[in-house]
C-alpha cells in the first residue's frame, strides 16, 4: 500500500478472501477475527482499486482523480494510510483550486495529526504546511476568490457523502436503492445485482440476501 503497489496489493488481499472460506473455525474468538479479517480485505481492496483507478485517469480526467483520491480517505483504513490519502488529496484540490473541498481535507489531517493515531514525528514533519493550506484556502472562500461553479461539479461532497458504489466507484446517494456482496458486505448501486463481485471475484452481488455466514464447527 504504501510503494504504492496498488494491482499487487489487491491480489494479495483477495487471496486471503479465496482462503477464508476454506478455514476451520474452532470458537467464537476465532469467528469474531475471521470476520473482522474479511472486513479488513474488503476495505483495502476497494481502496486499492480507487487508487489504482485515479492513475489511471491522471492525465485524461484531473477532476476524476480528486473525486477518486477524496473518496479513499473515506474507508476503513490503517490510521497512516489515511493520513497519507488525505495529504495527497489535499496537494491535488489545492493545485486545481477546489478550496472549499481541500479546506474540509486540511481539518480533517489536523484533527487526525492531534489525535496521536499516527506517529508524532511523521504528522508534525506535514502539521505546518497543512496549516499554511489551510489558511489559504479559507482566506480564498472567505473573498469569494475561488470559482463555486466549478466546485460544485464534483461528484464528491465532501459534507454528503455516504457510500461508494464498488463497482462504479461513484457516490451512492442516501435515499437511492442499495445491494450488497453476500460474503463481503461491499456496497453496490442496484444496477449492479446479479453481477460478480469486483471485490472478491467469488459471488453475486445481492445474489444471496442471508449473506455468507462464517460459523464454527
Amino acid at each position: 500500500v504504501t510503494d504504492a503497489q496498488f494491482e499487487k496489493g489487491i491480489a494479495e488481499f483477495r487471496k486471503i478472501l479465496h482462503i477464508v472460506p476454506l478455514l476451520v473455525i474452532a470458537d467464537s474468538d476465532e469467528l469474531r477475527d475471521v470476520r473482522n479479517l474479511v472486513k479488513q480485505c474488503r476495505e483495502y481492496i476497494n481502496a486499492l482499486r480507487v487508487k489504482e483507478e485515479a492513475t489511471r485517469v491522471h492525465d485524461s480526467d484531473p477532476p476524476r482523480e480528486f473525486e477518486l483520491n477524496c473518496y479513499f480517505t473515506h474507508f476503513e483504513l490503517q490510521d497512516a494510510h489515511i493520513f497519507s490519502g488525505l495529504y495527497g488529496a489535499m496537494k491535488l484540490g489545492y493545485k486545481a483550486q477546489y478550496f472549499k473541498t481541500t479546506a474540509v481535507l486540511c481539518r480533517r489531517l489536523l484533527e487526525l495529526a492531534v489525535s496521536g493515531k499516527v506517529r508524532n514525528d511523521n504528522a508534525q514533519k506535514y502539521l505546518s504546511q497543512v496549516q499554511k493550506v489551510l489558511k489559504k484556502c479559507e482566506s480564498k472562500c472567505a473573498k469569494n476568490e475561488y470559482d463555486n461553479a466549478k466546485e460544485e461539479q464534483l461528484a464528491y461532497k465532501a459534507h454528503d457523502f455516504s457510500f461508494l458504489c464498488c463497482q462504479s466507484l461513484t457516490p451512492i446517494d442516501r435515499n437511492e436503492e442499495i445491494v450488497k456482496s453476500p460474503y463481503c458486505g461491499s456496497t453496490f448501486k442496484a444496477q449492479f445485482n446479479g453481477q460478480i463481485s469486483p471485490v472478491c471475484n467469488l459471488v453475486r452481488i445481492g445474489d444471496n440476501k442471508d449473506g455468507v455466514t462464517i460459523n464454527t464447527k
